[in-house]
């Protein structure tokens, strides 16, 4: 390889590595501003946040390994004092506190999502918003573990006050983030190829 090519190589690596630094840093920003949308009721600690629809497409959007490290970037901002998660205050607050098993499970959703379109790549609309519901449901796990052992309550109690309450909401995330990929994806395809 000619010092021409490797130069070439390398300027082709760094805008690589600043491109998908912006994209993981611009979705860590988008999921912490969608936190500032939320609605807090009065009989669970759980907050109804738009947060999880930006979570799901980050993994469909940027993969699995970049979807990870977008919600990684968002709790790091959270443990230096940051307020990007729904309450008000430093974000490690939310971190420890009942909210912690959701936010944990960001990561995990995000992993999932991006596995899950880097392996299969669907294109059908019912099939991405299955996709979409399976990612977004995969939050629930760690948040609703986390939820009973840290308010030490029951099941049926942890399923009142941390899932019944945010089904309605999620669907309606899952079927704006269906359309907004499979947007995407309509406008990728009809793009003219350049020889």
């Amino acid at each position: 390889m000619n010092s021409a090519s490797l130069s070439k190589t390398r300027n082709l690596s760094a805008q690589s590595v600043l491109i998908d630094s912006l994209l993981i840093a611009g979705f860590a920003v988008v999921t912490a501003l969608a936190s500032k949308i939320h609605i807090f009721l009065p009989f669970t600690p759980i907050p109804i946040t738009f947060q999880t629809l930006p979570v799901i497409l980050s993994g469909a959007f940027l993969g699995a390994r970049r979807g990870i490290l977008s919600q990684l970037l968002l709790i790091a901002f959270g443990c230096c004092g940051f307020s990007v998660f729904a309450r008000s205050g430093p974000g490690y607050l939310s971190l420890i506190g009942p909210t912690a098993g959701y936010i944990y499970g960001f990561v995990l959703s995000s992993f999932i999502s991006g596995l899950i379109f880097e392996k299969q790549k669907p294109r059908q609309f019912w099939i991405l918003l299955f996709y979409f519901t399976v990612s977004s449901l995969v939050i629930f796990v760690p948040g609703l573990l986390w939820l009973k052992l840290y308010a030490h309550i029951s099941w049926r109690i942890a399923l009142v006050q941390g899932l019944y309450p945010f089904l309605i909401g999620d669907f309606l995330k899952i079927i704006l983030a269906t359309s907004a990929f499979s947007s995407w994806q309509k406008m990728r395809t009809d793009e003219p190829r350049h020889s």
